[in-house]
């Protein structure tokens, strides 16, 4: 199982992904030679790959079931693939809302930084040439890609402690053959300058080690003029996200969305150069389930900003 050659040629063509450690864009056959999972999800980290490859250990390869798996592959499974079983949840008909709104007609490529197992891929799939999901917990994009590849994978249920389950998921999504799942680091991603139409990172912000450089990367890779969708709960995890690199405790006297917001105006004098205009912003509701006795109801701030071109 390999993805689309008719998308990946297109990808390729456009000279957006680099060569680790260097600036130089890949080619065919430097696709050809980086690691991959037998689903075809390619790994290109710009600097920590083996490492990672080594890290992960069985998952890389072993079978996309509740036997194969180890527990935390489970888990977050289970978190992310039950999103994408509920495409009428009102964070994703938002989602879905906005891009039509302000991304009527179809671009060359959308980035989407922290897409998961790719519960929003049905909806940017049909705005763009090419869709890349990058994220780093590779689970979830072994099972997008099968996905991609026209299956139905099964959806994980955790029911319990290390009680899982699993259910037919019956896929809505149509065609995703313009989609190209990739092993990366949202802090570090693998593009040149400037090359990204749209960039997505929903629910990213606060699981991120480094809030302020996914700002500075968002800003590197997206085109002038182009449209940044943003969503975040805000809700801090001091074993993701040191104290000290949180907004709260950046800007105390703002909340998340009013210190977003600051940022994306260059208002933070350590990325002066962020020049983006917020035209959309709503507060949406987002259920994630744990367990079939506990869920997690957070409220998203979600945003639509668009890169001023340069002066």
């Amino acid at each position: 199982m390999m993805v689309n050659e008719d998308t990946l040629a297109r990808l390729l063509s456009m000279g957006v992904l680099v060569q680790p450690g260097t600036d130089r864009p890949l080619s065919q056959s430097d696709w050809n030679a980086l690691m991959a999972t037998p689903e075809g999800v390619a790994m290109l980290f710009r600097s920590e790959g083996p490492a990672y490859r080594d890290a992960v250990g069985s998952d890389w390869d072993a079978p996309l079931s509740l036997e194969g798996l180890s527990s935390a592959a489970l888990t977050h499974l289970a978190h992310y693939t039950t999103q994408c079983d509920q495409p009428q949840a009102q964070i994703r008909t938002e989602i879905d809302a906005l891009l039509e709104r302000y991304l009527p007609g179809t671009v060359d490529l959308v980035v989407e930084l922290g897409c998961s197992a790719g519960p929003d891929m049905p909806t940017l799939s049909k705005r763009a040439s090419v869709v890349l999901g990058i994220d780093s917990h590779l689970v979830p994009l072994r099972w997008l890609a099968r996905r991609v590849a026209g299956e139905a994978p099964q959806v994980v249920r955790r029911l319990g402690g290390r009680r899982f389950a699993t259910h037919n998921f019956q896929d809505p999504a149509g065609d995703l053959s313009n989609v190209i799942p990739l092993l990366s680091n949202a802090l570090d991603p693998p593009l040149v300058a400037e090359s990204a139409d749209v960039v997505v990172a929903i629910n990213l912000l606060d699981s991120v080690r480094e809030p302020l450089n996914l700002f500075l990367e968002i800003d590197r890779i997206l085109k002038p003029g182009g449209v940044l969708l943003l969503a975040s709960p805000f809700h801090w995890n001091d074993q993701i996200t040191p104290l000290e690199q949180q907004l709260q405790t950046l800007y105390p006297e703002l909340d998340g969305p009013e210190a977003t917001c600051f940022i994306l105006d260059g208002g933070d004098p350590r990325l002066p150069h962020l020049s983006f205009d917020v035209v959309d912003e709503r507060e949406v509701p987002w259920i994630l389930w744990d367990h079939e006795r506990c869920s997690m109801r957070y409220l998203v701030w979600m945003a639509v900003a668009v890169k001023r071109p340069a002066p």
